[in-house]
């Protein structure tokens, strides 16, 4: 409306079904950070309205991750402000990527579990797809002590056992005083694991600090690409950080149209979302996506349709996707899932519809037949 208000209507019936809200809690076109937090809350209490089963909010990127604690005397804890509201609204599950901390998932009772899947088995596919990558001349780097444990699960994946972690004293609230390194990185390809860049000030100087303690490459490798300006600027201009490869969680348009094309790459989350979504409908565990090996990049195909439903099974509730409009924030890969290949990638404008190099895409034979009915509209203004 323009007043400003957040409105939804759903279309379709959804009584008795388990349906999936798709919707990342961030910033975008014509979008702001706030509306799409509302436009999710809306969405979960109007179909528990409208008689759903099951409720599954897949987010993406979670809104207000980073305050997590309290920081200040008088400050508050935003991330459970934030994950309160969506349980209030009553879903059964929330589904996320790559937290902040983990302490987040703490944060939703027993009613409504939080999974937290990781970008990890991704990324590391993307490095050893690389002709660069020799495990002997490779050390993944924690960009700060919080990080370690993310920084040991990637290496376990990459068959390195070379780790350094950066350690960062900061004077306030995204500004660092200085940095040092704990390990040696000369003559070393560096590979930074993190789960956010935003300004890229900071990832920036952490890559210039391996630089000049001789390091021959430096990659980083980042789950949420939020990268508010001069982010993009910072990457162009620098000279010690040799690529950047992000997810589309957030998504990543207008970031690619600005950004050198040798230097920034983009991953695609949807395939990992839509291989757990089917675990859930069928009943299965999503261990499986945690413990699988890493494989050889597979080939990519186009996709050519939009989302479908998951197929029904014996004693499971029909499956419906549901996302907000265009211009809701919902990442690219998610509006590109083909039924027939169940490819999964990003379609950049002025491309004819390919896929980039950089996304990720799976084999039908590795997820269930779908059904060929259209998933119900949400419409949110």
């Amino acid at each position: 409306r323009t007043c400003g208000e957040v409105v939804i209507e759903v279309k379709e019936q959804v009584r008795g079904a388990d349906v999936y809200i798709v919707q990342p809690t961030c910033a975008s076109e014509g979008v702001g950070l706030n509306q799409t937090v509302l436009e999710l809350l809306f969405m979960i209490r109007r179909l528990r309205q409208e008689g759903a089963s099951r409720l599954t909010a897949v987010v993406p990127f979670y809104a207000y991750a980073r305050q997590d604690r309290k920081t200040d005397l008088r400050c508050p804890i935003s991330a459970s402000a934030v994950s309160q509201m969506i349980d209030k609204m009553g879903v059964d599950r929330v589904v996320t990527l790559d937290l902040h901390s983990g302490q987040i998932q703490g944060y939703f009772n027993n009613r409504a579990p939080l999974d937290n899947l990781g970008m990890a088995h991704e990324f590391a596919q993307y490095v050893r797809s690389q002709r660069w990558f020799d495990r002997q001349q490779t050390v993944v780097v924690s960009p700060d002590a919080g990080g370690v444990g993310r920084a040991h699960a990637f290496a376990d994946l990459l068959g390195v056992s070379h780790i350094v972690t950066v350690m960062k004293r900061r004077a306030r609230a995204g500004v660092v005083a200085e940095m040092q390194t704990v390990g040696d990185v000369q003559g070393y390809t560096c590979i930074i694991v993190d789960d956010m860049v935003d300004t890229g000030g900071t990832l920036i100087k952490a890559c210039e600090l391996l630089k000049s303690m001789g390091a021959t490459k430096v990659v980083a490798c980042i789950t949420h690409g939020v990268m508010t300006d001069p982010c993009v600027s910072r990457i162009n201009a620098s000279s010690a950080l040799d690529t950047l490869v992000v997810s589309d969680s957030i998504p990543q348009e207008a970031n690619l149209a600005r950004a050198d094309p040798a230097k920034f790459h983009v991953l695609g989350c949807a395939a990992l979302i839509a291989e757990a979504m089917t675990c859930y409908n069928m009943g299965g565990s999503i261990s499986t996506l945690f413990d699988r090996p890493v494989t050889p990049k597979p080939q990519l195909q186009v996709a050519t349709s939009s989302v479908s439903p998951l197929n029904d099974g014996p004693g499971m509730f029909p499956a419906t996707v549901v996302t907000p409009p265009a211009g809701g924030g919902v990442p690219p890969s998610f509006k590109s899932m083909s039924p027939g290949a169940a490819s999964f990638g990003t379609s950049l404008p002025g491309s004819g519809g390919q896929t980039p190099a950089s996304a990720h895409s799976r084999k039908a034979s590795d997820l269930p037949p779908r059904a060929a009915a259209d998933p119900p509209r949400v419409n949110s203004s």
